[in-house]
């Protein structure tokens, strides 16, 4: 074998292996077309993994890939019954605790074993808001874009979603700073801990709705009818639900940045106040 020749076969194995991996990427971009294309490649994955679901997304899913009026609204049925548990049902129970209470805004009165447990436990939830916030916006189809529909599959419907997101958001950030409260106006360490576990338990009441049946009809509706070549243009939001979408994502930006202010503050306040 001549020299050329054997200079050349690096070369055409490179060529080949471009060739590949270009060939790859087409079916790739065909498969999970842009720009909604990578969130409805992760519900796959999160529904073939059993995790991260909720009964939102459900809804989300089953508006356009119901097989039946009647189980589609039983879905919505129990999405209703989680949406007002974990606003309307949360902020009651806050308002209760505080209402039962006669404590002062920082009395320094409670024993030291019950205020070092208190202090333990709010330092705890301080520490685990960034992880708990960034765990929402992977969660299922909460990875897309949540300033605009441009990223919603097709298949998935928007208004849940969004409804979904907000309402997550909204328990997330009430259980959070609402925790920060019941622990200060719990009289015992038994207390302490009951409180903070029950607002965290609303928090994930959504994620208990569902099971793994609607995993395997997630699963079962990628093997058998998704086609990414049959859907329509993505989602497009008119001007005035664009500038709804664009005042609530600020509300919650600042919902945000106050719950992390109040988690800076509260271990100190608790170890002082308590």
């Amino acid at each position: 074998m001549s020299d050329e020749q054997t200079a050349t076969i690096p070369a055409d194995t490179a060529t080949l292996k471009n060739a590949g991996s270009e060939e790859a990427n087409a079916a790739s971009n065909t498969m999970w077309p842009e720009p909604w294309g990578e969130v409805a490649q992760h519900f796959q994955q999160h529904a073939q993994d059993g995790e991260t679901l909720d009964i939102y997304q459900m809804c989300a899913f089953m508006a356009y890939n119901g097989d039946s009026k009647c189980k589609l609204y039983f879905y919505y049925l129990k999405a209703i019954c989680c949406a007002l548990f974990q606003t309307v049902g949360l902020i009651i129970f806050i308002y209760n605790a505080i209402k039962e209470t006669d404590k002062g805004l920082c009395d320094s009165a409670g024993d030291w074993d019950v205020r070092t447990i208190a202090t333990i436990a709010t330092l705890y939830i301080s520490l685990t808001m960034a992880g708990t916030v960034q765990a929402l916006d992977e969660q299922g189809l909460y990875e897309f874009d949540g300033w605009s529909t441009e990223t919603i599959p097709p298949f998935i419907s928007p208004r849940w979603l969004f409804i979904g997101m907000y309402v997550n958001y909204f328990s997330l950030m009430s259980a959070i700073l609402g925790s920060f409260i019941v622990i200060y106006v719990s009289e015992s360490a038994l207390d302490v801990v009951l409180n903070a576990v029950a607002l965290f338990f609303v928090v994930e009441m959504d994620d208990l709705m569902i099971d793994e049946y609607d995993y395997q009809r997630v699963v079962e509706f990628f093997k058998e009818s998704y086609d990414p070549t049959s859907y329509p243009q993505p989602h497009q939001l008119t001007k005035c639900q664009s500038a709804f979408v664009k005042g609530t994502g600020i509300l919650i930006v600042i919902a945000v940045l106050i719950a992390m202010l109040g988690a800076i503050a509260a271990p100190f306040y608790m170890a002082i106040c308590f």
